[in-house]
Parts: C-alpha cells; sequence; structure tokens
C-alpha cells in the first residue's frame, strides 16, 4: 500500500467488511458485503440449501432467519420477501446486521437481540430457517420439544433447519448439559416435529460440521 493510500480514509463499505471480517465466529458465516456473496464454508451450506430447497430463499412472504447470525440469509432474502426478521443472540452480530441492511438500503428486515424461546410474536411466516441454532433452543427449552408447538403456531410453511439430531454429533457434549442428553435424541426430535410438520427431504450438510444435516419441513 503507498502513502497516498494510507491517508485515504476507509469507505464505510470497507470499515463495515472488516468488522464483519474481525468478527471469527462462527467462520461458517462470512461473505462479501457489497455483492452479498457467499465465502467459503458458507459458499458450500448456500450451495446445498439452494439445491434442496431452491424455492426456500426466492421470494415469499414473510421470512424469520433464527440464529441469523451476521445476517447473509436474511439480507439475502430480503429481495424477494415483504418482510424479514433476523433473531440472534450475540449482540455484536445484530449490530452488525443493522448497520450492513442500512449500508445496503434494505428497510424490510428487521433485526432482534433475542431468542427463540424469549420472541414474542403474532406474526406468521411462510419461511422460517434455523441455522445451526436448534440444539441450543432445545437447551432453552429446558430439555425439551415444546418449542416445536411454538414453530408450528407461527409456520405457515417451509422450515429450513441445519443441525445436529442427536447426541451422536461430537459437538453436543460441550452444548448440551448432561441432565438433558437423553432427551436430545434423534427419533425424539422427529416425533416431535411430526405431529405438525412433513418432513421433505434430510441430507447431511457440509463435511466442516460433521454430524450435522439440513431437514426440510413443511406445515400440516
Amino acid at each position: 500500500m503507498n502513502a497516498l493510500a494510507r491517508m485515504m480514509p476507509a469507505s464505510p463499505g470497507d470499515e463495515l467488511q472488516c468488522a464483519l471480517d474481525a468478527q471469527a465466529y462462527p467462520p461458517t458465516h462470512t461473505y462479501r458485503i457489497d455483492t452479498l456473496q457467499p465465502t467459503d464454508v458458507l459458499h458450500q451450506r448456500t450451495v446445498l440449501m439452494e439445491r434442496l430447497a431452491p424455492q426456500f430463499l426466492g421470494a415469499g412472504r414473510r421470512l424469520l432467519d433464527v440464529g441469523c447470525n451476521k445476517g447473509f440469509f436474511s439480507l439475502r432474502a430480503a429481495h424477494g420477501f415483504e418482510r424479514v426478521l433476523g433473531l440472534d443472540t450475540d449482540e455484536h452480530c445484530i449490530w452488525l446486521c443493522h448497520h450492513i441492511a442500512a449500508y445496503l438500503g434494505v428497510e424490510n428486515a428487521e433485526f432482534r437481540h433475542t431468542s427463540f424461546g424469549r420472541l414474542v410474536t403474532d406474526e406468521h411466516f411462510d419461511r422460517i430457517l434455523i441455522g445451526n441454532v436448534h440444539h441450543y433452543v432445545f437447551r432453552e427449552d429446558g430439555g425439551g420439544w415444546r418449542w416445536v408447538d411454538k414453530l408450528a403456531r407461527i409456520a405457515t410453511g417451509l422450515v429450513l433447519i441445519e443441525g445436529p439430531v442427536g447426541m451422536e454429533c461430537a459437538d453436543m457434549l460441550a452444548a448440551i448439559p448432561p441432565e438433558m442428553r437423553a432427551a436430545f435424541d434423534r427419533d425424539a426430535f422427529f416425533d416431535a416435529m411430526a405431529r405438525h410438520f412433513q418432513l421433505l427431504d434430510f441430507v447431511p450438510t457440509v463435511s466442516y460440521t460433521p454430524d450435522r444435516y439440513l431437514m426440510l419441513f413443511e406445515r400440516r
């Protein structure tokens, strides 16, 4: 970099990109702000999602993004939906989402610093994405599946869940307390979902996150 370039102030886009890149966790959510192009593992995840459910992020009325993280899926969907609501428990990620949305001129996406369990809404969503956080939703629910009933109350269409389905995922030893592990079971999860949803497809997700799956459901 020459002396003149070092003297020039960084553009707002460059500053936001640096802030996004500095948020190292999770490494599965990296993208270019100006183009909304996913990079690295996020690119792999996006390709798999679009192959599994090409209609999911394309167009609709309302999308709920549970665990929106740095906002990629919410912002990408905003152009085709009337309204997008993103939730995350990481306050800095929500700060990033607000500022990136403002920079891109996205006005139909709202981001809240909250969890699915604490969400209070009378809205219904024809698309709901739960990206690698439903085990945290399970834990917040006290190690149960009552949250699936809440999901059913607000879902009117497709639900795409990415994540583990049982304790065979080694990461769950750190994520799920010992007293809840017996209930975090593949059959129990699918039984709870089957009360309200039809399973349309179930495939492994990217190799970077082994023992996790993409699961596409539709509200019955």
